[in-house]
């Protein structure tokens, strides 16, 4: 008799500048391969595969319905309506900046079973070539897009979601995100979102990627 559960393969498409440790699509002069806008439901459907044991493997990207980030520099300044998001640091300007995204999981179909999730962000320009790391919080309490600021950040958890190697590498670049997905998918309540958090010195290190409502945009 034929298996009717379903098994969801995903693939999401997170957000921000150029995070992460694979290139995924790279052109001549660092010139990424563009993407069209994010549909307004923010999840797209790219591959269904009825498989022999009856289970239905879906491939979707959901993007980031919230973008931004924040910066010690200007501390009650909102960058939600900006069309780059910044990250790293800049001495003497914007001072350490941080992206924040957020990704609406629960949109997913119930009863799903999420088996690969990948935080996709594309990298646009970089002011610095060394190689760094960042960190990926999850948020504690709620933020809006167009309110957050330095001043008003929420508080993170203190143990890291992830971390991986910052690449100057202009283009696609992704970091595994199954397990956090997984459990924003069993507990949407705990979904505010993540916040990254690089290497906060004194030299400038300045990554501008590409947010929500932008071609490129995370996933």
């Amino acid at each position: 008799m034929k298996n009717n559960s379903k098994l969801i393969f995903l693939v999401l498409v997170l957000l921000l500048t150029a995070l992460g440790t694979t290139v995924l699509a790279q052109e001549d002069e660092g010139e990424g391969t563009a993407v069209a806008l994010p549909p307004d439901d923010f999840i797209e459907t790219v591959a269904v595969e009825e498989l022999p044991s009856g289970i239905t493997q879906v491939t979707a990207y959901i993007y980031a319905d919230k973008a931004t980030f924040i910066s010690s520099g200007n501390p009650n300044t909102n960058y939600g309506s900006w069309g780059d998001m910044y990250f790293g640091y800049q001495p003497n300007g914007y001072g350490a900046m941080r992206p924040f995204l957020h990704f609406p999981v629960d949109q997913l179909p119930a009863g799903a079973t999420i088996t690969d999730a990948t935080f996709n962000i594309y990298l646009i320009s970089v002011e610095d070539t060394q190689s760094r790391k960042y960190n990926a919080y999850t948020n504690s309490s709620d933020w809006g897009e167009y309110d957050l600021v330095w001043n008003n950040q929420p508080g993170r958890s203190s143990t890291v979601a992830w971390n991986a190697n910052l690449s100057d590498s202009l283009g696609w670049h992704s970091t595994n995100a199954t397990s956090l997905t997984q459990d924003w998918y069993s507990n949407p309540g705990s979904n505010y979102g993540i916040q990254l958090d690089g290497e906060e010195q004194s030299t400038n290190n300045v990554l501008r990627y590409s947010p929500n409502a932008t071609p490129n945009a995370t996933y």
